[in-house]
């Protein structure tokens, strides 16, 4: 009997190391704790100074990119260094790992913004810098063009893209044995030496979902989300399934499918696509990071600019995991403090039942 008990708790033990992309019944809320430009607003010695808060209303908070980029200042999507310089335009390292300490002490975990599908160099495109932090190493040997995708920026040699084209720095090479290595040793990094509870992965459009995949299993990250940026809810279902569901994603088809209707104020109907967190057939809600505007969509001339505490409480209401975005938790706090307590009071999480109601025209 005890050999018995001893093997399920080894298979038991196994499963809980593997890569689990988000938790199931899950009942945490997201923070997006920046927008473009939030320089001053968002620095980690500020968000420190708001832990009390900020921790007792949201389970996970997402930042910006924050080792040492090509510019300054900058959001931190021009990456340069990976694990040895965190000098950002946020605050250093010892500013970075109070803060991660700190919000974690109040069981809140900090999510980092892992940009991985470009990268820029110290001096030019690609001179990458070799890095060596403890028994951690990344090391780029020479020549750099072999680790760009071919004919990027005018200097690739690496093999063809296996995603979208990112106009602007050159793109990493993911079927290179030494940049799934680098990812990997980065990836790993964040986690277990600077003590991000997860991260979400920028531009995962630009290479092939197998290699998110490659990267989690490696890393074992609690929380992993991707920003595969589209409307379609097979193809963002394609990408969570392409990585093992080794990852969660942003639920744009939700937000493409929704959001208008808050901003229009038309609810006429039923909505043409629920996106993952309102489609409960198929299991992909526990997958949903759902949103009202990010950095990102806050910038078009169409972002919701109406009815935005309506928008809020609706995706707290949904499955999924609703992500909250700062400038609007900075305009309605009070309320929005109401309506996550509401939220974690009712006990709703990421697999939740609903029921659906139909609007009419009035």
């Amino acid at each position: 009997m005890k050999k018995v008990f001893l093997f399920f708790t080894f298979i038991l033990a196994s499963l809980s190391m593997q890569a689990q992309g988000w938790p199931a019944q899950y009942n945490g809320v997201m923070l997006q704790a920046f927008y473009w430009d939030s320089y001053a607003d968002t620095k980690w010695s500020k968000l420190t100074d708001q832990a009390d808060q900020l921790a007792y209303s949201f389970n996970l908070i997402w930042i910006p990119q924050a080792a040492k980029p090509s510019n300054s200042p900058s959001m931190g999507y021009d990456p340069v260094y990976w694990i040895s310089n965190w000098n950002s335009s946020f605050g250093n390292e010892t500013e970075l790992k109070n803060m991660i300490s700190t919000f974690k002490g109040k069981g809140t975990g900090i999510l980092a913004d892992l940009v991985i599908n470009h990268k820029g160099g110290v001096t030019s495109d690609c001179d990458y810098p070799n890095e060596t932090v403890g028994s951690y190493s990344i090391t780029w040997p020479t020549p750099y063009t072999k680790y760009v995708v071919s004919g990027d920026n005018g200097v690739g040699t690496g093999a063809s893209d296996t995603g979208e084209d990112f106009s602007g720095y050159c793109d990493l090479d993911h079927t290179n044995t030494t940049v799934q290595n680098n990812c990997k040793t980065y990836c790993k990094f964040l986690i277990s030496q600077m003590g991000f509870a997860g991260y979400r992965i920028d531009m995962v459009k630009g290479y092939s979902s197998s290699y998110t995949k490659m990267y989690n299993q490696y890393a074992n990250p609690t929380y992993s989300v991707g920003e595969y940026w589209d409307g379609s809810y097979d193809a963002v279902v394609g990408w969570i399934n392409g990585t093992g569901k080794t990852s969660a994603a942003f639920d744009y088809p939700l937000y493409y499918g929704a959001m208008q209707r808050f901003n229009d104020g038309n609810f006429a109907g039923d909505f043409s696509n629920k996106g993952m967190a309102g489609d409960g057939t198929n299991g992909m809600q526990r997958y949903a990071v759902t949103f009202v505007d990010n950095h990102d969509t806050y910038q078009k001339s169409d972002h919701i600019k109406n009815n935005i505490e309506a928008a809020n409480a609706f995706i707290l209401t949904l499955p999924g995991t609703p992500c909250i975005f700062l400038p609007h938790w900075k305009a309605y706090k009070t309320n929005l403090q109401k309506m996550i307590a509401a939220r974690k009071a009712a006990g709703v999480h990421n697999q939740s039942a609903y029921t659906e109601g139909h609007a009419g025209s009035g």
